[in-house]
C-alpha cells in the first residue's frame, strides 16, 4: 500500500491527538497539525501559505477550514497574519 500511495504522489498528514483536543475539533486538530509540520519544516516557525493551499493539503472543505481557522485563532502560542 505504501509504495501504491507513493505512486500516486500522496503524502500521508500526520494529526497529533492533542492538536484535537486542543482546538477541541477534529478539523481544526488536522490543520493546527499541517501548520505546525509547516512552521517545524522552516525552521524559524514562519512560513507562507494561502489558504486554498492549505486547504488541499488537508483536503478540508472551505466550510470546515473556515471554522477551523477561527478556532486556531484563537490559541495564545499561535499568530495567523495575512501578508
Amino acid at each position: 500500500m505504501k509504495q501504491i500511495m507513493k505512486e500516486l504522489g500522496q503524502k500521508p498528514i500526520a494529526v497529533y491527538s492533542i492538536y484535537v483536543d486542543i482546538t477541541g475539533s477534529l478539523s481544526a486538530g488536522v490543520l493546527l497539525s499541517q501548520i505546525m509540520y509547516w512552521a517545524e519544516k522552516m525552521g524559524d516557525g514562519e512560513f507562507y501559505k494561502s489558504d486554498a493551499e492549505l486547504m488541499q493539503e488537508t483536503r478540508l472543505t472551505q466550510s470546515e477550514f473556515k471554522t477551523a481557522k477561527k478556532l486556531i485563532a484563537t490559541l495564545s502560542f499561535l499568530k495567523i497574519e495575512r501578508k
